[in-house]
């Protein structure tokens, strides 16, 4: 899942987004970064959860989660804070 950003596994179809919440500070300036992946469904429920990314493990970037989304057809907000 953490390919794609999804914390959790759910179908696509019930997914209305995705928001990936990120400092684009952190990913120029250090080798660790901190992610809030939102899910949004249909239904109107959010589940947040926290990820933290390591650039030497070469784990997915924010704009490769979006990327792998956008693929599978979902709308992606990344929000830079």
């Amino acid at each position: 899942m953490l390919n794609t950003g999804v914390p959790y596994p759910i179908p696509f179809g019930e997914i209305e987004r995705v928001e990936l919440h990120y400092n684009q500070l952190e990913l120029d300036h250090r080798l660790s970064y901190s992610l809030w992946v939102w899910v949004v469904r249909k239904n109107g429920k959010t589940k947040r959860v926290y990820y933290k990314g390591y650039r030497t493990a070469k784990l997915a970037l924010p704009s490769d989660m979006k990327a792998a989304l956008e693929e599978k057809g979902l709308h992606v907000l990344m929000v830079d804070q």
